[in-house]
């Protein structure tokens, strides 16, 4: 028998000493698989509400290069925030983009969603790497 549990999905851990019971690995395929129609499930909740309200929220973590957030659709109006430094609590507006515009360096637009870009020596910050942004972005 198992000596541990995983500490999200209570899975089966097992020491060197333990023996393995073909009912544990039986849970843990179980609970996984479980896990997994839940995550799918919340996923297609989030693309129907974001279908029929047209804003998403979500976030990311910046990388200290570009990267693109895809929506699935292209967005008129995205307001992006984010900490100061990963350790701070305080939080900045970090971008505002508008109808089609873009800022320069930091922010474009795609036919899916929105690109970010980390810009050194800027007054404000898109993709710092280690800082979580939180976005709202409409159709």
């Amino acid at each position: 028998m198992s000596t541990n549990k995983s500490q999200n999905l209570k899975l089966h851990l097992w020491e060197p000493e333990d023996n393995f019971l073909r009912t544990e690995f039986n849970e843990n395929f179980s609970a996984i698989d479980a896990a997994l129609k839940a995550e799918a499930d919340q996923r297609t909740a989030l693309e129907q509400h974001v279908t029929s309200s047209g804003h998403v929220i979500g976030s990311f973590t910046g990388n200290g290069g570009t990267q693109t957030i895809t929506l699935g659709f292209k967005p008129s109006f995205v307001i992006i925030t984010g900490k100061v430094t990963p350790e701070s609590s305080w939080y900045y507006l970090s971008n505002l983009m508008v109808c089609g515009g873009s800022m320069g360096a930091h922010f474009q637009r795609t036919d899916t969603g929105f690109t970010v870009k980390y810009v050194t020596n800027a007054t404000t910050y898109t993709n710092r790497e280690g800082i979580t942004y939180a976005y709202l972005a409409f159709r």
